[in-house]
């Protein structure tokens, strides 16, 4: 059996006790009245919720008059033992209709209510406090109205058992579980995406799972935050709160996935944040945040990911990065006042950003794992061979506007955007470059490039746009660049092409950009190009 053991304070809380109580037994009168047993009782409401929808697909509630427990069968329901129902799971059914014909005093062993991502309105009822067995509750991403209902005020009115159960704590853009009800603005405009401040009671909650992204709360967060010591996983990501990050975050030491990413936090890091080595992924990217890196950065011994792009960071990036955290896999450090050079530890890595910064020194040699290497926009000097030749796996490659030296490099062919305008690049572009099957940005805008354009070129078949302008490419266009049917901006200008434009370029129809000035092509502009380009 199922028990409904509440505790509360205020008299009116008490009132809302003897209610449901009054309830469950006005319930239990009426099925034994009907000689309904407690499962029959459950499938039929459920039923009855069913017919009140607007569209569904629960094709297989269907009651079996000849078999009690038909419903064990039923999609999206789980039952115990007795075929009481425990769980109610139905993400993503296109449910159209409300919750004003759902029992919940009907179903009190209920656990588990998840109806995310469907189009379900109206409000949440008040009797959905009677289930005091519920221990996960998920409404995310439907249309549902405020106020929350006051039978949810808080977890602490139920019995410690249950207490315990609220851990994973919801909030993310249609949700509902608050310490102190609070009218928190229209759920029904196109986004239903929640505002106003988070409640200071919520810092008391035994929470270990708190998500908050992509609503509009702002204000401050609780400066107490944190206090709980359960918290494991916290996403306040893509609202609008400001002001400091909360000090106590990590006291516990067991915070491992910590995003506060897209807002407009300022200040330091807490101290109890730069100690947190249990944390496993930490994002703060596009605050107001500042210190030094290289000193308010931790061990790390467990973290894989650590973005902390565009903000106020400056100092260089430890030497002994890979090993304080040698399980580093993502860096994004982008859009800071960051100086010295890029480490040589980083053994692990497979993502690095930290373009727009005043990186100085090589390329490291030392990445042999990297995939997405974006460092433009720096002070960065040396060759890109040496260090390009070990990345086996390199799908973006991007080093613009810095001051790079020798010849194009060979390159993988698991290429997809290769970057190096403004720099100062010469030599031939390669004849390799006929083996990027799969590059879709070719950019060497700005070198002292030389020789002809290779006709396997035109191999590059996805290419989309290709950029050789402002260097010191000679002789004719290829036919062949008549076979890249996908390019959207092809620049050759500010050259020494000469020859006339090939007719196979008709066959690049999706052109949206052609420049070909300052050359010394000769012949008549072809009539294709402005038919193209309208």
């Amino acid at each position: 059996m199922c028990q409904h053991v509440l505790y509360y304070q205020a008299d009116e809380l008490e009132k809302q006790v003897k209610s449901k109580k009054l309830a469950e037994k006005e319930r239990k009168r009426m099925v034994q009245e009907i000689g309904l047993s407690d499962t029959e009782s459950e499938a039929r409401a459920l039923l009855k919720w069913k017919a009140s929808l607007k569209n569904q697909t629960l094709n297989s509630w269907i009651l079996n008059p000849n078999n009690k427990t038909s419903h064990r069968g039923w999609i999206g329901i789980d039952c115990n033992d007795q075929a009481r129902v425990t769980g109610v799971s139905l993400v993503r059914f296109n449910l159209n209709g409300t919750l004003d014909q759902f029992d919940f005093p009907s179903l009190p062993c209920l656990a588990t209510l998840d109806l995310s991502f469907n189009h379900l309105d109206g409000t949440i009822p008040a009797t959905i406090g009677t289930l005091s067995n519920l221990t996960d509750l998920a409404l995310l991403r439907n249309g549902f109205s405020t106020p929350i209902p006051n039978s949810l005020d808080a977890p602490k009115h139920f019995n410690p058992q249950s207490f315990n159960m609220w851990s994973e704590f919801k909030y993310s853009s249609s949700n509902w579980i608050y310490e102190e009800p609070v009218f928190i603005g229209s759920l029904r405009e196109p986004s239903h995406r929640l505002s106003g401040s988070l409640p200071s009671s919520i810092s008391g909650l035994p929470l270990v799972t708190l998500f908050t992204d992509d609503n509009n709360f702002s204000g401050a967060i609780p400066a107490d935050f944190g206090q709980s010591n359960q918290l494991e996983d916290i996403n306040f990501s893509s609202n609008s709160f400001y002001g400091a990050l909360p000090s106590r975050v990590c006291d516990n030491n067991k915070l491992m996935y910590f995003d506060a990413s897209y807002y407009s936090f300022m200040g330091l890091l807490p101290e109890s944040l730069r100690n947190c080595t249990s944390l496993i992924w930490l994002s703060l990217n596009k605050n107001y945040l500042d210190g030094n890196i290289s000193e308010d950065l931790g061990n790390y011994p467990d973290l894989s990911g650590l973005y902390i792009s565009e903000n106020q960071f400056f100092g260089f990036i430890p030497q002994n990065i890979g090993k304080t955290m040698p399980n580093l896999t993502f860096l994004s450090v982008g859009n800071n006042h960051i100086t010295g050079p890029i480490p040589s530890t980083l053994m692990s890595l497979q993502y690095l950003n930290a373009s727009y910064n005043h990186i100085t020194g090589n390329i490291p040699s030392s990445m042999p794992n990297m995939m997405r290497l974006s460092l433009s926009n720096n002070l960065i000097t040396g060759s890109t061979s040496a260090s390009v030749g070990n990345m086996s796996e390199l799908a973006i490659f991007n080093l613009s506007e810095n001051n790079l030296t020798g010849t194009m490099p060979s390159l993988p062919p698991t290429l997809n955007y290769f970057m190096i305008s403004n720099n100062h690049i010469m030599g031939n572009i390669p004849n390799s470059i006929g083996y990027l099957s799969n590059v879709y940005i070719l950019d060497v805008y700005g070198n002292g490039l030389s020789g002809i354009i290779p006709p396997s070129s035109g191999n590059c078949s996805l290419l989309e746009v290709l950029d050789l302008s402002n260097n010191n490419l000679l002789e004719n266009i290829p036919w062949s660049l008549g076979n890249l049917e996908n390019l959207l901006t092809f620049r050759l200008n500010d050259n020494k092409l000469s020859g006339e434009i090939p007719s196979s370029l008709k066959n690049c129809s999706n052109l949206e950009i052609i420049d070909f000035g300052e050359n010394q092509l000769s012949g008549d502009i072809p009539p294709w190009i402005g038919e193209s380009l309208s």
